[in-house]
């Protein structure tokens, strides 16, 4: 019975290892994927090695099978403390990978001499028990070798570990975790090799590694939907971006940068700037920057340095921005040679100017949106009917010393920005599909305030503009109640800002009409009634009362992004009402 279990654990785990290598090269390819696929590869040549060897009827077959197992079993350390080093954010002496792949590569070179002398194994025995064949070793000098290697990679690996943890505290767990799984295999095979157990289960710890490390970076980088996006974005960009971090070191670029400096085709992420490209490493130190002429572009570096709210003074990293200016420079050009195009120029650069400024509001408030299990079509829908909503009150002339053409056009492009502040939220309540307790709500009652400090960091050198002070009000004041009950201060009634109290009415309608983690959509006339219920409690209801006059406008924006005018389910259960206003503020 014994042998029979140990024989299905084998071919289990050799049926396993070959499903995390198939598993692991259908990700998108990366860093950690590459690193992550020399792993399982040579994990499965160890699980054939070792399901091969039970079968071994002589010991001939044995020596062969285990030649095979640890053509598998050398390099697999290697790459964990890779990936160790990749998942800790540590960067390696570039000495190191070098040194000890050739040991690795001799060690394994010495161990196809198995069978025939006795500098990997002193002593060879084939045992059978029922079928189930064992091989019982004496170990040889270069298998003390082979042992002293993994206590080495055990060592270093613990180092990285700790290393890490001290820049990053809150790390801990993932990366104990982390460290906990590459040590399994190293117990497992010095329990063999100090004849604690007969059977050799290093295979086994192997699986077990690689299944937890599978779940640990499961999330994380080679499957993060966010990166993709980010990176989506990144590339969508006509401006060439760099970032690094505070150490100067290579953390993420975009294709318009790789066109502008093509060193970086070539370079590892956490590589040091001087290494990847010396160009870059130039413009961080140049008071000045040269514009950059790649092909017929003409391309202008600027620096912004990333730093902490409290503290500007302490860096966290730097983002190069490689502006593309060739169609200022040619504008430039026109205007000192042909006066007469002169308004017809300025026009047409003016308005390129605000349609880029409007597709980086929307693509960065698409991004931050993302982080809180929202699409594009949410920041587009809620900057549509804010337009809609703010035209009918100025059609029926209210406000009118406020709300002019101008007021209008600056409102829907400040829109988007409303819940920039969720960039503070952590991940742990943003996206908890649950219901948050008080103290994980008053955190994300919190994004009204921050969203109003990044607006004024970001926009309040701008001059002579409503736009900063519209944005703002949006940003801080959304989630305030017509009757005081709101947040972040309690505001009631005319108090509240307009663009705020119309910016309120948008949020909500597109909260009900939208799938949420925690809600279903609910048809447009059913939340036109619950917007109907709370007129003259959270909302003005005069901006109410424009907004049912505008539903014809407004079920055109929902079709049009995608919504339906129509839901599955319009019964709204308590836990989901309840869940909706937790979640809102409403």
């Amino acid at each position: 019975m014994y042998f029979t279990a140990l024989y299905i654990i084998y071919t289990v785990g050799f049926l396993i290892s070959c499903a995390c290598v198939a598993a692991v090269m259908g990700q998108k390819t990366s860093g950690q994927q590459k690193i992550m696929a020399g792993m399982t590869f040579f994990i499965a040549v160890m699980w054939l090695g070792s399901w091969l060897g039970i079968h071994s009827q002589t010991l001939g077959e044995m020596n062969i099978c285990t030649k095979i197992t640890f053509t598998g079993s050398c390099h697999v350390f290697l790459f964990q403390l890779m990936l160790m080093f990749s998942y800790c954010r540590v960067q390696p002496p570039k000495v190191l990978y070098p040194m000890l792949c050739g040991v690795n590569c001799i060690i394994n070179i010495v161990a196809f001499s198995i069978g025939r002398d006795g500098l990997f194994f002193a002593s060879e025995e084939l045992r059978q028990y029922g079928g189930f064949s064992l091989l019982i070793t004496a170990s040889g000098p270069f298998h003390q070798l082979y042992l002293a290697m993994e206590v080495l990679y055990s060592i270093i690996m613990l180092i990285t570990a700790v290393i890490s943890v001290i820049h990053d505290s809150d790390r801990l767990v993932p990366v104990g975790g982390f460290t906990f799984a590459v040590l399994i295999p190293t117990a497992c095979s010095l329990l063999y090799a100090n004849s604690y157990t007969e059977m050799d289960f290093t295979p086994v710890g192997f699986l077990v590694s690689e299944i937890i490390i599978f779940l640990l970076i499961y999330g994380s980088k080679i499957y993060d939907v966010q990166d993709t996006a980010r990176q989506y974005v990144f590339d969508s960009l006509e401006d060439g971006i760099i970032v690094l971090d505070r150490h100067q070191r290579l953390k993420g670029y975009n294709e318009i940068a790789k066109q502008i400096f093509p060193e970086l085709r070539y370079s590892k992420p956490d590589t040091p700037i001087d290494d990847a490209s010396p160009d870059i490493n130039k413009i961080l130190y140049e008071k000045a920057a040269k514009d950059i002429e790649v092909g017929s572009r003409v391309y202008r570096p600027s620096i912004t340095k990333i730093t902490d709210d409290k503290d500007k003074k302490h860096i966290n990293g730097y983002v190069i921005r490689a502006t593309d200016v060739t169609e200022q420079q040619r504008n430039l050009e026109l205007i000192n040679n042909y006066q007469r195009n002169l308004e017809r120029d300025v026009r047409e650069k003016t308005a390129r100017i605000l349609k880029m400024q409007e597709q980086t509001i929307f693509s960065f408030a698409t991004l931050v949106e993302s982080r809180d299990s929202l699409t594009g079509e949410h920041v587009r829908r809620t900057s549509d009917y804010v337009a809609v909503l703010a035209a009918e009150m100025k059609n029926r002339g209210m406000y009118p010393r406020v709300i002019t053409s101008s007021y209008l056009e600056q409102l829907r492009m400040a829109a988007p920005l409303h819940d920039i502040g969720k960039i503070k939220i952590p991940d742990s309540i943003l996206k908890n599909p649950g219901k948050l307790s008080p103290e994980e709500f008053e955190i994300m009652k919190s994004h009204t305030v921050e969203g109003g400090k990044i607006i004024e960091d970001t926009l309040k050198e701008i001059e002579g503009d409503n736009f900063f002070l519209i944005a703002k009000e949006v940003a801080v004041y959304h989630h305030e109640k017509w009757n005081g009950t709101g947040y972040p201060y309690g505001t009631k009634g005319e108090e509240i800002p307009i663009s705020a109290r119309i910016m309120a009415v948008a949020d909500f309608f597109d909260a009900l009409t939208s799938a949420r983690s925690y809600k279903k959509a609910y048809s447009a006339s059913k939340a036109y009634q619950i917007l109907m219920e709370e007129s003259g409690k959270s909302f003005d209801p005069r901006v109410v009362d424009c907004f049912m006059r505008s539903r014809g406008e407004i079920e055109k924006i929902l079709v049009k992004y995608g919504g339906s005018l129509e839901a599955e389910d319009d019964v709204l259960s308590d836990r989901d009402k309840a869940m909706s206003r937790l979640r809102n503020g409403f």
